[in-house]
Parts: C-alpha cells; sequence; structure tokens
C-alpha cells in the first residue's frame, strides 16, 4: 500500500488485485468504512497461495469478513470465560491468604520472595484503589489513609496483577492451597496465569486470536488434573490448549456451564472447518471433555 493515505475504493481495489473476489462492492466498502483495512487484512494468511501474498482462487470478500466475525464472537465468548476464571481466582487468593496471614497480608514483603516486585505490585494497587469508584473502598482512597483488607483489594485487581502477586509469594504451600480449588499443581497455576494474561490483553485490544501463535504458553500439566490430561495437543503455542484449561476451570467453577456448548456451536456454524488452525486434534469431539458438552 502507497506510503500515503488511500481511498476505501483504493483499499478495495487492492485486496482485488489480489486475487480477492467481490460480489457486493456497496458492502465490502462500507465493511473498510468501519473497520481498518490492516485490522482486515491481517485475517488474509489462511487463504493466501503458498509464499505469497496473492489470494486463492475462488476466495471472496465474504469468506474473509466471516472470519474476521467470527474471531469477533470468539474473543467475547473467551473474555466471559476469563471474566468468570479471573474472579473465582480473586477470591480464593484472598481467601486462603486472609486465614492463612490475616487482613493485610498482601501488604507484607515476608510472605512475598521479591520485595522490589512485591512493592511495583503494591504501586499499582494503590493505583487501582484510587481510580476505583467502588462505595467500599470509599475511606480507603485517601492519600495516607490505610490500606483495605485483601478481600476488597481483590475486587479492584487486574488479571496481571493477581498473575504477578500469586507468582510471587514465597511459600509453594501458600499457592498450592490457592491451587488446589482446581485441583491443579500450583506451578502449573502460576504458568497459566501468566498465559492467559495474554490472551485477556488480545482479547482487550481487540487483536486477532483464532489462530494466534502464542508466544507465551504455559506447562501442561503433568499428575493433575487427570481428567484433563488425556485432551491436550502437542501443539503448545495454538489456543486449543487454552480451551481445554478453561473448560475444565468453568466445569469446577460453574458446574453444568453451558459456555463449551457455546463454543463448539461457535465453532459448527462457521462455514469450513477451522480448527486444526487454532491447533484442535483431528479427533477432539470424540474426547470426553467435549463429548459431554455436544447436543
Amino acid at each position: 500500500m502507497a506510503n500515503g493515505p488511500t481511498t476505501f475504493e483504493q483499499q478495495l481495489a487492492l485486496l482485488e488485485s489480489r486475487g480477492l473476489s467481490v460480489s457486493d462492492r456497496t458492502l465490502a466498502l462500507h465493511r473498510l468504512a468501519h473497520a481498518n483495512y490492516f485490522r482486515l487484512n491481517c485475517y488474509r494468511h489462511p487463504f493466501l497461495s503458498a509464499g505469497s501474498d496473492t489470494f486463492l482462487p475462488g476466495t471472496r470478500f465474504d469468506g474473509l469478513w466471516e472470519i474476521y466475525r467470527f474471531d469477533h464472537l470468539f474473543r467475547i465468548l473467551m473474555l466471559d470465560a476469563i471474566e468468570r476464571c479471573e474472579v473465582s481466582f480473586r477470591t480464593q487468593w484472598a481467601y486462603v491468604l486472609a486465614h492463612q496471614h490475616g487482613p493485610q497480608c498482601y501488604e507484607n514483603s515476608a510472605i512475598h520472595r521479591d520485595p522490589a516486585a512485591h512493592q511495583k505490585t503494591l504501586s499499582k494497587i494503590d493505583a487501582e484503589i484510587r481510580r476505583s469508584t467502588e462505595d467500599f473502598l470509599s475511606p480507603h482512597r485517601r492519600t495516607g489513609a490505610a490500606r483495605p483488607p485483601i478481600w476488597m483489594v481483590c475486587e479492584v485487581m487486574s488479571l496481571g496483577q493477581l498473575s504477578a502477586i500469586y507468582d510471587n509469594l514465597a511459600a509453594p504451600a501458600d499457592r498450592q492451597a490457592i491451587a488446589d480449588a482446581y485441583g491443579f499443581d500450583e506451578k502449573v497455576l502460576r504458568s497459566f496465569l501468566h498465559h492467559l494474561t495474554v490472551v485477556r490483553n488480545v482479547c482487550a485490544h481487540h487483536a486477532r486470536l483464532w489462530n494466534r501463535r502464542f508466544a507465551v504458553t504455559f506447562t501442561l500439566p503433568r499428575k493433575k488434573p487427570s481428567s484433563l490430561l488425556p485432551h491436550f495437543h502437542s501443539d503448545t503455542r495454538a489456543v486449543y490448549n487454552t480451551l481445554v484449561v478453561l473448560v475444565g476451570l468453568l466445569d469446577i467453577i460453574e458446574p453444568g456451564q453451558h459456555w463449551a456448548r457455546k463454543l463448539i456451536t461457535l465453532l459448527r456454524d462457521h462455514s469450513w472447518d477451522i480448527t486444526p488452525l487454532m491447533g484442535f486434534p483431528s479427533d477432539w469431539k470424540e474426547r470426553t471433555l467435549w463429548r459431554k458438552h455436544l447436543s
């Protein structure tokens, strides 16, 4: 594309010059006017001829738009699952540590292994408290006021802050007591929280998710939870393994949840099978974790 600004008509012409078929130019121009060319263009790769920027014969603008819309709906679904897990993680972190070390334990550097990292997280928590408009934090917003107890603080922390402060706990026993609520080894949960923070940020910034290759992956469980072990795939950089853990967590957090069924429906409604590009194994529908949610 030229260095200077281009019109929507020029953008569409460029896509056509690369072999993209456009059946309804008015609709295509409308969509380019409301979804930036470079955002939409990120979805072209499955439709390109090998080693080129030319579309495969028969590739339609509608097909490009379909995968773009799928990713939009997929991100919304992922944010739903991540929110439910995040609220649960916050609750367990606050509950376990409050009973083990007291209401203000999150301030205590003695139970955190890296004092500098701990102070950095506390500074971020202070900023969250000042920004928050929650009524229960009103007495704690004044400069110099005492920080709120951990069961209040957990409600304003971000997932990234929770991941950092959990990772920084000095005693593996404290981390394991939290991980026990999900049947996970604490090392796996530490790793997954870090990875999930990255996934959430991708979703929150409306970036492409469905076939992303993640640089920050997570440690796959080796022993527990045993119910999830048969369902992981060797492709650790794709989103599939993340989905396995989310389904497993939601089955614990909200027994009888329909999130997995919604995901399966979203995959089924696509006009072609996109699951291989998401890291799904070929037999995923036959595996227990997914089969029980098939309808």
